[in-house]
């Protein structure tokens, strides 16, 4: 399961960033001191490469398809957000965990 995630990882992590570089799409913060505003500048820093798409929403569609492929439906709980003081996040299949992921790069 781990090398057939890790390669469908890797097969989307190739594809994305090949797919960036052809859609070439630049980051709002680059229009906006473009187009609109020259000073205008974002609350928080943003990554230094091309915005689409999205390189997490990809990798998690390929690891929530293989897992799904492997493993079936399954709801889980992920735990991983109680090391930060959060509460433990559940969801009812690893679709559902990749669609919430890819909405976060939004």
């Amino acid at each position: 399961m781990y090398a057939l995630v890790t390669v469908a990882l890797g097969d989307a992590y190739i594809s994305v960033w090949h797919t960036k570089y052809q859609v070439m799409l630049r980051r709002p913060e680059t229009h906006s001191r473009k187009y609109i505003q020259p000073n205008w500048a974002p609350y928080i820093q943003t990554p230094g490469f091309l915005e689409y798409p999205s390189t997490h929403s990809v990798a998690s569609a390929a690891a929530a398809d293989v897992l799904t492929r492997m493993v079936g439906v399954v709801a889980f709980r992920d735990s991983s957000p109680e090391s930060h003081g959060m509460g433990a996040r559940l969801f009812t299949s690893f679709e559902a965990a990749a669609h919430e992921a890819g909405f976060s790069q939004l």
